[in-house]
């Protein structure tokens, strides 16, 4: 409790209780009770309250409190009690109302101040005004505030030997009492009782004068109330309080005075409206001149007005702070004090000096002639009073524009070397804070994020009229700052070009901080040293945005460089990182709409609306007044080409016989479930497209659906199994599809004779149940597999299985549709024939044994790698050039070629890596560039604990990067479900034709929707796995990737003509080695640059057997019990 200012604060009247002088069996002594023991008793129980560490300590000063408290009457008289026997027995009654002697001034006896006697006998000594205490009597008794012996009783170390208090019949200085009863007697009301009414306020002392003159400070007398340290301020919020009260208790009885019968039940009539009387009461009215009362506040207000109305508005709002360590209060303190301990002394210095600055303002006019002025005092929380003031200036001295207001107010900080004096003052007395994160207990933070006054305030260059009537005022950034770390960090970056492309939080990590506060350039680097900028909230304003741009602009020289951009220098660095794209601006979604309504038709601006917003996708021709629900309609406007028609003529053995047994059931009443079994390039899409064309050729809808997006771009109106079926994307044992009985995917699975789900084996095994589950309801049948209707499932079990995060092998094996229950069920058609490889025989033999594990391995378990599609490794970055020049030869010559830049496309195994080759491909490639910027959030993170910067090097499985960089012409890759019935789906390849701040203009590239432009904004977005961070994370980005290069399970379900597989570390999954192989159609088409590992088992350093005799062996993993016989 000895930390920060002692404040006492009351609410409403304050009340001293009296209980029981006796004490029950078994109950602790406290309060009066105290009383009634000997001295030594008295003493011993006091003793074992005190700190042990403190004993002899509080043994003397409990001792010096016994001994002045001996001589107080009531002590005495109480104490004397402690040898009477069956005390239980007696009353007490305490004389409330002693007569004060004028002539000799002296203090009260026992016999003045209570009487006692014995329960039955007669009462001796009565007093005519008195409290009654008894000995079990758990009631409590008040004494009142005006009652004579309030001071004694309340405050014993002010009044040892109980002198009385203030109370109502102290004459004034050369009145006698006897005029005082003189009055009274001829004044004298109907009641009696009513004293505090009769007393003479022009005769006898009121409470506010006696309690300032016990004030007073008079030398060589010694007054114990101003050394009462933090008992005086009790003391005085108890005298302010009974000063309130007595003037309260004379509003109250003098009520007819001030017309209050006029009010009298008047509002509780109005409240209660009139229909319960018994609640209806009297109300009392307050003066105008009670200070503080509703009425006083709007006579004041309204004198306010009345003076605006006859002189104009305020010009000057002005504010003086007392200031505690003034040297008027300093050196008028007592040994020991601080200010705080002397209330009474800290608000007569205010006191002067406010009328001090009165006199200077009306009188010596030093802000100019003054037409007219009102103010008004106040006191902060912590007790100090301050005064405001508005001052209406005559017409010659209005300040009407920002120059004048330069001519009065300066909000910069004095040059230290022209005015020492003035800086010394205004460091010192006029700086806010420091608060904030450097404070967080700061009155102005506590609570809050950051400083609720918006301090530190931004730079600027003139001073102007504000937006809320308050004026912007001149802080020029002139570089008179203090040396600091960034300062230094400016210097340089314009002394070393060099140090100009690194990031500000990095520099420690090259550059040291010398005396002086110079940074110098390491002379070796350690790679221990890690740099990290002081962490704002967004809510501190300028300091956050200042910190955003620090975190993405190298090379600034000042701060005005930190806030230029593209050659204009902001005001703010606010403007300046909203116009680099690291802030979302406010407008963000009306800016993208209006980029939008520039380039594109109604119909394109729907569908960018859709986008934007999660609301049902508007296709034009669509209208339910027939009846027919949008998913059926949609599929129903598929019209099948000539060419799909064709298709059934040139299935090969194995497709026609596939394509006879699946069609033979479809229009069976119980259907069939089947598996097409094939490995990359057999003709899986090929079938599946033949039979969709054979259904919808006779007006019949069938289904057509993917695990993948890309997959599902190839098939003729296909969907995302997980859009079209409503499948959740946290799934478990036992699940249902989220569509409903009433929904129109409902009846589009019970009109539909063939479903279609492609790329089934990278699906887990509960989705598909999940589909199971919901058909076997919908369609009223549950003993039969999906209802009766006939499915049909295809994939290759060669290929990567369903992604289980951190999994095992059994856990990866047990997610896949081999261990469904449906498996079992299922009709298993095979497809040998690789159709994509005809033209290299034997790389599609090679590519069976990869995938099958059969492929012959050496020592460590390696498959060797065909010498033909080896980038050779020499151990240096040239190694991954030449494997891009490989695969993208001629790139800025092919740069608008369409097909040139689909056509192929470098695999690996991880988003790092993957995103490493995509920033070399988009540095190569030639054209206007654009950069975005991501806006990262964790929800529900009051405290800041993920600061931005952190959030921005995440990149979670299925988002794109914080930093987007795109140039017209690059492939990119979609990674979200935006439109799937537009050909928008999770894996949809693009080219960018065109870009602006808030949207990007894309074509499709491949599958059935290609050659259709696209417009697609920024949305946010959340990784699919929830566990993956223990904070929910959020992203606003575009959905998208440069896809140059893209993972191996992205690349699966497509045929890319030309290859390349880059494997700084072997490959960690089943079936990742075969998919990257696999996608190409020759060995000719494939480049491979597998790095060499060291082996952790063997001596650090070695390198296993990657490279054996100019051969090159990499791992392959091979899951073989999910393999299909």
């Amino acid at each position: 409790m000895d930390c920060g200012i002692y404040t006492f604060r009351a609410h409403g009247m304050m009340y001293h209780n009296l209980r029981s002088f006796s004490r029950e069996v078994g109950a602790e002594h406290k309060h009066l009770e105290l009383y009634f023991y000997d001295d030594d008793p008295s003493l011993e129980h006091r003793y074992r309250k005190c700190r042990q560490e403190q004993l002899e300590k509080d043994k003397a000063v409990i001792k010096q409190l016994v001994d002045i408290l001996k001589g107080n009457p009531y002590s005495e008289h109480l104490r004397s009690m402690g040898h009477v026997d069956n005390i239980e027995d007696y009353h007490i009654a305490l004389n409330l109302d002693q007569t004060l002697n004028q002539k000799l001034y002296n203090v009260p006896i026992t016999s003045e101040v209570a009487a006692v006697w014995i329960e039955g006998s007669e009462r001796r000594g009565q007093f005519s005004n008195s409290v009654m205490l008894h000995g079990k009597d758990r009631s409590s008794h008040g004494i009142r505030s005006y009652h004579g012996c309030y001071d004694a009783l309340s405050y014993p170390l002010f009044f040892p030997k109980g002198e009385l208090g203030w109370h109502a019949n102290i004459p004034k200085s050369n009145v006698s009492m006897d005029e005082v009863d003189a009055y009274r007697d001829q004044h004298r009301r109907s009641d009696a009782n009513n004293d505090d009414t009769e007393r003479p306020s022009h005769l006898c002392v009121s409470v506010r004068d006696y309690y300032c003159y016990r004030f007073q400070i008079r030398p060589s007398i010694f007054n114990p109330i101003l050394h009462g340290k933090r008992l005086f301020q009790q003391f005085a919020v108890d005298t302010y309080i009974k000063i309130e009260s007595s003037r309260l208790d004379f509003i109250r009885k003098n009520q007819d005075r001030l017309r209050a019968d006029l009010y009298k039940g008047l509002v509780d009539s109005l409240h209660e409206g009139e229909n319960r009387a018994d609640k209806i009461g009297k109300r009392t009215v307050l003066s105008t001149s009670f200070i503080g009362g509703p009425r006083d506040m709007r006579r004041r207000y309204m004198d306010a007005m009345a003076l605006v109305r006859k002189f104009g508005k305020p010009d000057i709002f002005l504010t003086m702070t007392c200031n505690p360590n003034w040297d008027e209060i300093t050196r008028e303190l007592l040994p020991m004090q601080s200010p705080q301990d002397r209330p009474d002394l800290v608000v007569r210095i205010f006191r002067a000096k406010l009328e001090e600055l009165k006199k200077r303002l009306t009188k010596h006019d030093i802000l100019g002639k003054i037409r007219a002025y009102v103010y008004v005092v106040e006191f902060q929380k912590r007790g100090l009073p301050h005064v405001h003031f508005l001052l209406i200036m005559q017409r010659k001295y209005k300040l009407t524009c920002p120059d004048q207001y330069d001519l009065l107010i300066s909000a910069e900080i004095p040059d230290k070397k022209k005015y020492p004096e003035l800086y010394k003052m205004v460091i010192k007395h006029m700086m806010h804070g420091p608060c904030g994160l450097l404070n967080p207990k700061c009155p102005c933070t506590k609570g809050r994020a950051s400083c609720k006054n918006h301090y530190p305030r931004a730079f600027s260059n003139a001073t102007s009229q504000g937006k809320d009537s308050y004026p912007i005022y001149r802080r020029r950034d002139d570089g008179r700052v203090d040396r600091s770390m960034l300062t230094a960090y400016f210097e340089a970056n314009r002394l070393h070009e060099e140090a100009r492309g690194i990031l500000y939080r990095d520099f420690p990590e090259w550059y040291t901080l010398q005396q002086g506060k110079v940074w110098q350039r390491r002379k070796r680097n350690t790679g221990g040293q890690v740099g990290r900028i002081v962490s704002a909230y967004p809510a501190e304003g300028e300091r956050f945005y200042l910190r955003l741009l620090l975190n993405h602009v190298t090379g600034a020289t000042s701060y005005a460089d930190l806030r230029t951009v593209d050659g204009d220098t902001l005001p703010s660095f606010r403007e300046a990182a909203q116009r680099r794209g690291l802030l979302e601006a406010d407008d963000t979604i009306d800016e993208c709409l209006n980029e939008a309504a520039i380039y594109q038709m109604s119909s394109a601006l729907r569908s960018q609306w859709v986008k934007t917003f999660p609301l049902p996708a508007i296709i034009d021709k669509y209208d339910d007044s027939h009846g027919t629900d949008r998913e059926i309609y949609e599929e129903e406007s598929i019209e099948p080409t000539a060419e799909d028609v064709a298709m059934k003529e040139t299935l090969n053995e194995e497709q026609r016989s596939a394509y006879d047994k699946i069609l033979s059931v479809v229009d069976t009443n119980n259907g069939g479930v089947f598996f097409v079994d094939g490995p990359g390039g057999t003709g899986k899409t090929y079938l599946y497209k033949a039979l969709l064309a054979a259904l919808r050729s006779q007006d019949k809808i069938a289904v057509a659906t993917a695990t993948s997006g890309v997959a599902a771009s190839i098939l003729p109106g296909g969907r995302t199994a997980h859009s079209r079926f409503k499948i959740p994307l946290t799934i478990d044992d036992g699940a249902v599809c989220s569509f409903t009985k009433q929904s129109g995917t409902t009846k589009l699975l019970q009109k539909a004779p063939l479903i279609i789900w492609d790329e089934a084996s990278m699906t887990k095994r509960q989705a598909i149940e999940a589909l199971d589950n919901s058909m076997r309801d919908i369609m009223g049948r549950p003993e039969l597999p999906f209802g009766g209707r006939t499915v049909v499932f295809g994939g290759d079990f060669r290929q990567v299985l369903p992604v289980v995060r951190k999994g095992s092998r059994a856990q990866i094996v047990a997610a896949s549709l081999r261990s469904s229950y449906l498996w079992e069920s299922m009709c298993h058609l095979k497809l040998v024939q690789n159709m994509r490889a005809q033209s290299d025989p034997w790389f599609a033999e090679y590519l069976l044994r990869v995938g099958g594990g059969t492929e012959e391995a050496n020592n460590d378990g390696d498959v060797r790698l065909p010498d033909e599609v080896c980038v050779p490794y020499t151990g240096n970055d040239r190694d991954l050039d030449r494997l891009i020049d490989d695969i993208y030869p001629n790139l800025n010559e092919n740069m608008s070629n369409t097909s040139y830049i689909t056509s192929r496309a470098i695999l690996s195994t991880r988003n790092d890596w993957v995103d490493m080759i995509n920033m070399r491909m988009i540095d190569r490639f030639q054209g206007e560039q654009m950069m975005y910027h991501s806006f990262d959030t964790a929800v529900d993170d009051p405290n800041n604990y993920y600061p931005s910067e952190f959030l921005n090097t995440l990149t979670p499985n299925g988002l794109p990067p914080h930093v987007l960089k795109l140039k017209v012409g690059c492939p990119i890759m979609l990674l979200r479900n935006i439109d799937p019935a537009n050909g928008l789906c999770n894996g949809t390849r693009l080219v960018v034709r065109g870009f602006q701040k808030n949207s990007i203009d894309a074509e499709i590239v491949l599958g059935q929707h290609a050659g259709m432009r696209m417009f697609l904004p920024r949305i946010p977005l959340c990784p699919s796995d929830d566990e993956m961070f223990p904070f929910q994370f959020k992203r606003k980005q575009f959905p998208i990737r440069l896809s140059f290069a893209m993972t191996v399970n992205k690349a699966q379900g497509q045929t890319i003509p030309n290859v390349g597989v880059y494997l700084p570390k072997p490959v960690f999954s089943h079936g990742q080695l075969y998919v990257a192989l696999s996608r190409a159609t020759a060995r000719s088409k494939v480049k491979i640059l597998a790095i060499p590992v060291h082996d952790e088992k063997k001596k650090k350093g070695v390198e296993r057997n990657s490279v054996i005799n100019g051969a090159t062996y990499t791992k392959n993993i091979v899951y073989k019990e999910v393999l299909t016989p």
